[in-house]
């Protein structure tokens, strides 16, 4: 693993962590590769994508945003790995404070908030900040005193957060994440090991 990069700084921060969404927390990509096989009859297999717009397994998809906005993608939607839901409690329990910071369209940002209240109550939704643009990035959002938690490189570096940690699988849209700089796992244990560790070095606030 590569060494990476925390900012500079005269304080210490407090337990704060801003998480993306799709590819981060839930497991957006498997489930358009469920909704695409339905469509086209193909049986592609789960977690083989590489590109944002999955054309390396779908050539002939042209909207796979589509697939987000419809009402079946929220249904029996699977977290990352087994393992996170009870890591985004322990930090909960721990009082680090969590929002969500993700980019969508109204009709997926409406079903993800609903989504959010129903399971994961405790997240904070208040302070989240639900992105309805085209491009992505998410530099217009000050997160200088969070951690970001994001699957896609453009985030990361249109960021101000004071730690970035690149989550998920190496794709053409995060390839670069080591190279940058950036912490990287696809595992949320480890993730929770090393924000505990953040805090063993006084990089965060008890």
């Amino acid at each position: 693993m590569k060494n990476y990069i925390i900012k500079e700084m005269n304080n210490i921060h407090k337990k704060k962590i801003a998480w993306d969404f799709d590819g981060t927390i839930v497991n957006s990509a498997d489930k358009v590769i469920y909704l695409a096989n339905k469509e086209y009859g193909t049986k592609v297999k789960f977690g083989t994508y590489y590109k944002w717009n999955f054309t390396d397994l779908f050539p002939q998809m042209t909207d796979p945003l589509k697939y987000f906005r419809s009402p079946d993608f929220f249904k029996n939607l699977h977290y990352m790995d087994k393992d996170m839901k009870n890591v985004l409690y322990t930090f909960h329990k721990l009082g680090f404070e969590q929002k969500i910071v993700t980019i969508g369209c109204t009709e997926n940002i409406n079903r993800k908030r609903e989504w959010l209240r129903e399971n994961l109550p405790f997240m904070n939704l208040k302070e989240s900040h639900f992105l309805i643009q085209d491009e992505m990035g998410k530099g217009s959002i000050d997160l200088s005193d969070s951690i970001l938690i994001d699957d896609h490189i453009t985030n990361l570096k249109s960021s101000n957060a004071w730690h970035k940690i690149c989550f998920g699988k190496v794709t053409d849209y995060n390839k670069d994440a080591e190279d940058l700089g950036y912490f990287r796992t696809s595992n949320s244990l480890i993730l929770l090991r090393h924000i505990l560790g953040l805090i063993k070095e006084n990089q965060i606030d008890e």
